[in-house]
């Protein structure tokens, strides 16, 4: 039975209380605590305001969503706690004063006489605070909030965040972690942090997660999205921003409860009044407020904080159809120890962390020492830093507290793919959001993956955040290798390496497909009797290329011959030959035309085909060559038709440019052509205004009314444009004049008029001054406009010459489109398909399917990086037009905001010269303050000598904080050495357990370093699926069975690298501390020994031949994978007392192969037999192994078909396969090395 009560409507006020406690119901389990009932007292003390920020229909669907699906905590049981508050009342163990507690809670008889426990007296009911928040005073922005149980599950979380609060899904989670306190940071950096985050939130649409609360880094993200949202009037660019606190140390939180919600509540910043609890920050958008049932207990919610954040992380976002896991980063200034361990958890979770340097304390000595080798950062070095850094609590690090920071940073420094260090106005950043994306692709560069995975990873990342520079300058970069995704697209089935002129000749010679002439891409097609490989071959687009080339040669050739030599009146078998096959070329230009399989309508297709220089040549061939038809079947019109016909031919044959295109050399001179034809034109026009003027001119003075309309077009147009090359009429100057080359009246047809004269018949018109126009006319038209013309020429020729490579793959790209969905025979056959399409279509009507275009020849991997890169593009062009847009705008920004950083680095540089002198003096201050002390103590060491005084009554000398300074920064890039000594098997959590390792520096893990402090904890698991030999408790008793360095019985304690010794009976690990005593895991206290088979093989391309990368072999490597595990490793593992193979083995192979198997180990190769580095690892145990290469050289060799023949045999679970040795393949650490070792002796690529 559970308690229910009356629903109040929504927009009722919630009635204030006096009392700052407010005391509010408490809905518990009634089956374990009986008999409590609610209190009468009111539930709310938030005020309403006139408008609300949410509906009618959402508050009431998060009135009735989230009491059901969120819970908060409540004490149930007091205990009086020897702890008073502030104002003298009496306080439980839970931290909140009886008045908090509900009546039956202070009398409940089923805790009596029993100690406070929180898993017990703590209980989980509905939540009573959730709804809208407004802060009074600080304008009408309203954020939404929930108080949630500490024990709520992220998904219902996510779901109140994404389903209920309306969020979209985001690119990117920041997760910013620091000082909680309030901490001075300069005005620089701190506008510059601001800047960047609000940036990189706003253009990649992420979400920042914070504290919440209205101090130290908190505030200064606050402030950020503040000042952003002052300065943006665009509702689309608001910045989520989530603070996820603790409800118990919430100041004023009582205004937030009502069990129905608020809608909204008025919360009110208070900091004078707020004593040890914190007030929410007012320029955050949701507030997630964690509930353990405790009040003035900081910390709660970071347990939340971490399932959620990874949580979010995990779930996939897809945009545009590409889809990506959600990144998270974590940003972090300043910060004390828990930020520290914020770092390190994140880190050891493969999370990207930036450090801004310059905001003090754990962020700046992490950033000090980031650039040192590991080896380099010693216990004495970090406390040199904790020193000057924390001056005010230095006094506070103990040693084993200093050793432990010393263990975290240099884990932290180990893991440098995964830290970023942002320093303002060095390495050429500038911007916090450039960094953190920098950070988060730096990340997935060095992550695990497989073949181009990883390059694809960082293009999604890139589209998603819509910030193209970032892919320009971080993946496109000339270390990549792309892969030609045209270029298997173009050779089909086929491989691209089996040459053009294997292709050919199979085109001609088509049995040769069959041979091992040509070989594909699929397997399933390499077999010699394969019918799939006539249609693998003939479908592939470089073949339907080269086979419409070549039919459309013979279809000129057969035109020509039908023109020059058989065209009579009767049409021959050849002629009607030309017709039907023109009448296949009809076909196919209709099935562009009309075939929509994408439903784009006729008017969209009609607008995409013509909008095709090439589809518009076909056209015109085409209507030209039915016009001559017409003609040529008309008797009086047969010679029109030939001569129409004839001008068909022209076009044909100019359409044969096209294939062209797929010559890298030829294919852009087709664009050079076809924008010279452009300036050809604007040329003409001004080359006409001369001719005419001339023409027009000369024909007047020379010529006296010419009737002739053909002779004056000759005399105006023809001659004058001739006259530019160089035939100049030899009747201009009179000198030449000649009336047998002319008719005196105008009589005779193929005769011009002859020129004005006289009775004497000799011209009159003058002469000058015809000589002195066709100067002036050579002069501008030869010289002037044809020299324009060459100079037009040639800027249209370097103008498209400099983009040569761009504009031939987008003719390559259109070429392969083409064909890749064009029907695979050739004209004239091609009308068998078209016969198949009119069937298929018309006749029994079934629907075209939709076109997938070039991605259905690729695989799905390629395609999904194909998308990421058509979205790169896409993206890269609307950024490049929006800056055009904003050019001019942002330039005045730019320069304004130019001068206002000029004058705060002058004023800052003030500041600092004021404080430098500030600092001088306390300095001289405190030297003299120490020399008086030094003083002081001689003169007390010396009275006491003398006898005046006791031991007791002397001072006690406080050491100085203000150490020397030292020079900290090292600017040189540390060089990247292997690890001196194990550090997985110093991994502060031991894996699948709960126990903590005591830390151990690098310095610290040789036994023959003096270690005082050293305390390692005790740990051995108690495994019950297998049988444990060694006791599991340090008893003398127990442990004296145990014969060390020997043989012992069947479980070999000899370790390869000799004798180790042994203390307190326990074995000591002979590569030192791990910070752990027992066996852990492992079944044996000394060596577990193992044996790790590397089975490798030549990667071979499809003729067999062995596939290269950088001039060297590439190898082949067995691995498996555990279904409960996220890597792969090699088939081996643990070896049982008395066994040969590891079990981990003998599940991926059928036991008849075994025997085999153990042969092939027995003529393999060792590359390695010694100390493996293992998390596993403790002070008493640990694993040895022996590393065996196992090589196939030849690829038909008898016994790697076996063994393929035997894999995964035997149990189903593991997952086995061959995979590319590569620096990248995803397996452990250890696997990596004995890989890599492996590759080194065989002279293989890694």
């Amino acid at each position: 039975m559970q308690t229910r009560m009356q629903r109040p409507e929504l927009n009722e006020v919630c009635p204030d209380e006096g009392d700052s406690y407010v005391v509010h119901p408490k809905i518990c389990d009634l089956e374990m605590v009986p008999n409590l009932r609610h209190s009468n007292s009111g539930f709310c003390k938030s005020k309403r305001k006139a408008h609300f920020a949410t509906g009618n229909n959402e508050k009431e669907n998060l009135s009735s969503w989230i009491p059901e699906n969120i819970k908060k905590k409540e004490c149930v049981y007091f205990v009086e706690s020897s702890q008073m508050s502030d104002t003298g009342r009496l306080m439980c163990e839970c931290g909140y004063p009886r008045e908090q507690h509900l009546e039956e809670a202070t009398k409940s008889s089923v805790f009596l006489g029993k100690e406070w426990d929180p898993k017990r007296h703590i209980q989980e009911m509905p939540t009573d605070a959730f709804g809208d928040i407004s802060f009074a005073g600080l304008g009408p922005k309203v954020a939404k909030y929930v108080r949630v149980s500490a024990d709520t599950p992220p998904c219902v979380i996510y779901q109140l965040m994404t389903q209920h609060w309306g969020l979209d899904v985001p690119n990117l989670l920041i997760s910013v972690t620091g000082g909680a306190k309030n901490f001075n940071m300069m005005p620089r950096l701190k506008n510059i942090f601001r800047r960047g985050l609000v940036k990189v939130a706003q253009t990649t649409g992420a979400w920042i997660i914070t504290g919440g609360s209205h101090a130290g880094v908190m505030k200064q993200v606050g402030e950020a999205v503040r000042d952003f949202s002052m300065s943006s009037s665009c509702k689309e660019g608001e910045i989520v921003t989530i603070g996820i606190a603790t409800w118990g140390t919430v100041y004023n939180r009582g205004s937030l409860i009502c069990p129905m919600g608020s809608f909204p509540a008025e919360y009110v910043v208070d900091e004078e009044s707020q004593g040890n609890l914190s007030c929410l920050d007012s320029n955050h958008s949701h507030f997630i407020l964690v509930d353990d049932g405790t009040h003035g207990r900081y910390g709660v919610e970071i347990s939340l904080r971490t399932r959620l954040e990874k949580f979010i992380s995990e779930q996939t976002k897809v945009k545009e159809g590409v889809a990506i896991k959600i990144p998270i980063v974590c940003v972090v200034l300043e910060g004390g120890p828990g930020t520290l361990d914020t770092i390190y958890n994140a880190i050891t979770n493969g999370t990207p962390c930036v450090i801004v340097e310059g905001s003090g304390r754990v962020a700046d000595v992490i950033a000090q020492v980031a650039n040192r080798p590991v080896p380099e950062i010693t216990i004495s070095l970090i406390q040199k830093k904790l020193s000057i850094l924390f001056r005010d609590t230095y006094e506070l690090f103990t040693e084993g507290k200093i050793v432990e920071w010393t263990k975290k940073i240099q884990d932290i420094v180990r893991s440098r793919q995964l830290l970023t260090i942002f320093r303002e106005g060095k390495d050429g950043q500038q911007d916090v959001d450039v960094a953190i994306l920098q950070a988060l692709l730096k990340a997935s560069r060095n992550r695990d993956h497989f073949g181009h995975e990883n390059w694809d990873h960082q293009l999604k990342l890139a589209v998603a955040w819509n910030r193209v520079d970032i892919a320009r300058s971080e993946i496109f970069t000339d270390d990549h290798e792309w892969k030609a995704f045209l270029t298997k697209v173009w050779w089909g089935k086929l491989c691209v390496d089996n040459g053009l002129w294997r292709v050919i000749l199979c085109m001609v010679f088509f049995p040769l497909i069959y041979t091992s002439f040509v070989t594909f891409r699929e397997k399933r097609l390499q077999p010699m009797s394969s019918l799939t490989r006539t249609r693998a071959f003939f479908t592939a687009p470089v073949v339907i290329f080269h086979l419409n080339i070549l039919s459309y040669f013979s279809f000129l050739w057969l035109f020509a011959y039908v023109l020059m030599i058989d065209f009579q009146e009767t049409p021959s078998w050849r002629e009607y030959f030309i017709y039907f096959w023109l009448f296949s070329l009809v076909c196919e230009e209709t099935r562009q035309l009309f075939y929509d399989p994408d439903g784009f309508g006729l008017l969209k297709m009609a607008s995409l085909y013509f909008s095709d220089f090439w589809n518009k040549l076909d056209v015109c061939a085409i209507l030209i060559f039915i016009a001559g038809l017409t003609c040529r079947w008309i008797p009086s019109t047969l010679y029109p038709g030939r001569i129409i016909l004839s001008l068909a031919f022209i076009i044909f044959c100019l359409r044969l440019m096209h294939i062209f295109t797929v010559s890298k050399t030829l294919g852009p001179k087709i664009i050079i052509v076809k924008r010279m034809m452009k300036d050809v034109f604007f040329f003409l026009f001004l080359l006409a205004v001369w001719v005419v003027s001339f023409g027009v001119a000369k024909q007047a003075i020379l010529i006296h009314n010419e009737e002739r309309v053909d002779w004056i077009f000759r005399g105006v147009v023809y001659h004058s444009y001739l006259t530019i090359f160089g035939q100049i009429p030899s009747y201009i100057d009179g000198v030449n004049f000649n009336l047998d080359q002319c008719s005196p009246n105008g009589t005779d047809p193929y005769k011009p008029k002859c020129p004005e004269s006289n009775k004497d018949k000799r011209p009159v018109f003058p002469e000058w001054l015809t000589v002195i126009l066709l100067c002036l006319y050579l002069l501008f038209t030869n010289i002037l406009l044809l020299n324009l013309l060459i100079a037009m020429f040639n800027y249209t020729f370097q103008q498209v010459q400099e983009h040569t490579d761009q504009i031939w793959k987008f003719q390559r790209h259109d070429l392969i489109e083409e064909y890749h969905g064009r029907p695979s025979a050739p004209p004239p056959f091609i009308l068998f398909n078209h016969l198949q399409l009119f069937v298929k279509r018309v006749l029994l009507r079934q629907p075209a399917k939709r076109h997938k275009q070039l991605k259905e020849k690729l695989e799905k991997n390629e395609e999904a990086a194909l998308l990421s890169w058509e979205m790169y593009l896409k993206e890269n062009y609307l950024q490049h037009q929006q800056c055009q847009e904003k050019q001019n705008m942002e330039q005045k920004i730019r320069d304004v905001a130019q001068r206002v950083d000029v004058l705060v680095e002058l004023l800052d540089l003030d500041r600092v010269k004021r404080t430098g002198l500030v600092e001088q003096r306390l300095t001289g201050l405190e030297e003299q303050m120490s020399q008086t002390a030094k003083t002081l103590a001689w003169i007390v060491r010396a009275l006491r000598g003398n006898g005046f005084g006791s031991e007791e009554d002397a001072p006690t000398m406080v050491p100085s904080k203000a150490p020397k300074l030292t020079e900290y920064c090292s600017e040189e890039k540390p060089e990247e050495t292997t690890a001196p000594y194990h550090v997985s098997a110093r991994n502060l959590l031991y894996p699948s357990s709960s126990t903590v390792r005591f830390p151990v520096p690098d310095e610290k893990v040789p036994w023959e370093v003096e270690f005082q402090i050293y305390d390692p904890p005790f740990y051995t698991a108690d495994r019950k699926e297998v049988a444990a030999l060694d006791p599991l408790r340090d008893s003398l008793e127990s442990l004296s069975k145990i014969n060390y360095n020997a043989m012992d019985g069947l479980i070999n304690r000899q370790s390869f690298h000799g004798t180790y010794a042994i203390q307190n009976r326990l074995p000591l690990n002979p590569m030192g501390r791990t910070g752990l005593r027992g066996r852990g895991s492992l079944r044996f206290f000394g060596p577990n020994h193992a044996l790790h088979p590397i089975v490798t093989c030549w990667r071979r391309n499809m003729d067999g031949s062995i596939y290269r990368k950088s001039l060297k072999k590439m190898l082949e490597v067995l691995v498996v994978k555990s279904p409960v595990s996220d890597h792969w490793a090699l088939p081996g593992g643990s070896l049982e007392p008395g066994e040969s193979l590891p079990l981990k083995l003998k599940r991926v192979l059928r036991r008849e192969f075994w025997p085999q198997f153990q042969n092939l180990l027995n003529q393999g190769a060792e590359v390695y037999k010694g100390y493996v580095d293992d998390p596993r690892n403790t002070d008493n145990a640990w694993i040895e192994t022996v590393a065996i290469n196992v090589h196939f050289e030849d690829q038909n060799d008898v016994q790697m078909k076996r063994q393929n023949l035997f894999l995964q045999g035997r149990d189903p679970e593991p997952c086995v396969r061959w995979q590319l040795a590569d620096n990248r393949i995803p397996l452990y650490t250890n696997h990596k090395e004995l890989l890599q070792k492996v590759t080194t002796l065989l002279g293989a690529y890694y």
